[in-house]
């Protein structure tokens, strides 16, 4: 199975996992290649991939009066919020990298994947347009993105960024997303059956309910810890407002499934593509039966407390600060605002 994983960093702000899970796919999963698009290519130099450089693609990628307008987005967090817009938007980079007919996947720097031959294969038969997980009505996360190939990825976020730039007010990634899902732009993600053992399997991927579950939000987000079993209401995991009964597990079996993780609900066993873990937590060998996987999916089943892991490996996102020159900025967007 031809496949691209494609991860990309632009800006100052810290990925502390990016590394950790970049080494985990690239050991265990010979089926992936992996690339990675970034303005800082020295400071990633050890990234298990190809690493293309995007910084003058990210220098034009804007208008001027746009830019302007929205000077404040570019400034707050050290333009986090800007970033994760722009990042959906630099795919064209790839060409001449990627096979016209590779699998194109691109994840968050938070993801770990698990992309085994088997899921592969289930997953080109099955995603014919680029395709995102939806929070809600309005909603959609890139935790991660599939796409049949490069030209459909390039084309689509091609037509949501005609779609920023047109609008009179700021759209966030999510909510562009949301507009993407809602006009067809984008699939919607949804449980893929993966042929292979006695009971029905399907293959789900994570944009945010798993890896909280399993891991728990970002310490940041905790008063300064981090710790698992957060439900969220109208999941995967739920029936309403009540848990599902589930059986949390390793993967084992030999028929293509590397590693990774699923659990059972009656007789449907649920095969986990990905895990976004918001928590950044680094991680061992891909799971396997050692004590910290064991350890997670003992609490996962209820047989011991989900442990709690203190201290974050990012820093907090601060708000804009006023300085004088993002007061000039503002005066300017003003201005113009006023013609």
């Amino acid at each position: 199975m031809n496949a691209s994983l494609v991860f990309v960093h632009i800006g100052t702000n810290p990925s502390p996992t990016l590394l950790n899970y970049a080494t985990l796919i690239h050991t265990s999963f010979h089926d992936v290649n992996l690339f990675l698009l970034t303005d800082d290519p020295e400071r990633w130099k050890k990234f298990p991939g190809v690493i293309i450089d995007a910084s003058d693609a990210i220098g034009s990628m804007y208008p001027l009066l746009w830019r302007i307008k929205y000077y404040e987005k570019f400034s707050i967090a050290n333009g986090y919020w800007m970033n994760t817009l722009t990042r959906l938007f630099l795919f064209p980079l790839l060409r001449g990298n990627i096979p016209p007919d590779s699998l194109v996947i691109h994840v968050e720097s938070d993801v770990l994947c698990f992309p085994a031959n088997a899921f592969l294969s289930a997953i080109k038969d099955e995603i014919s347009r680029p395709s995102v997980v939806r929070l809600d009505a309005n909603q959609g996360i890139a935790a991660i993105v599939v796409a049949p190939n490069l030209e459909s990825l390039i084309c689509a976020f091609e037509t949501l960024k005609t779609l920023l730039l047109q609008s009179r007010s700021w759209i966030s990634d999510m909510r562009l997303l949301g507009l993407g899902l809602n006009q067809s732009i984008l699939g919607e993600l949804q449980p893929i059956v993966v042929h292979g053992g006695s009971e029905p399997n399907y293959l789900i991927f994570d944009g945010v309910e798993i890896g909280r579950y399993l891991f728990g939000l970002d310490a940041i987000h905790q008063g300064g810890v981090s710790y698992g079993g957060i439900l969220m209401e109208g999941g995967i995991l739920m029936e309403g407002s009540v848990r599902k009964q589930v059986s949390w597990s390793i993967i084992e079996e030999p028929n293509g499934v590397d590693a990774g993780l699923h659990f059972i609900h009656g007789d449907k066993r649920f095969l986990i593509f990905n895990l976004h873990i918001h928590a950044k937590t680094l991680l061992p060998s891909m799971p396997n039966q050692d004590s910290f996987w064991l350890e997670i999916l003992r609490a996962a089943n209820h047989e011991i407390a989900f442990p709690i892991r203190r201290g974050s490996l990012s820093k907090e996102i601060h708000q804009y600060n006023g300085n004088y020159l993002a007061r000039l900025f503002r005066f300017v967007k003003n201005l113009i605002a006023r013609l």
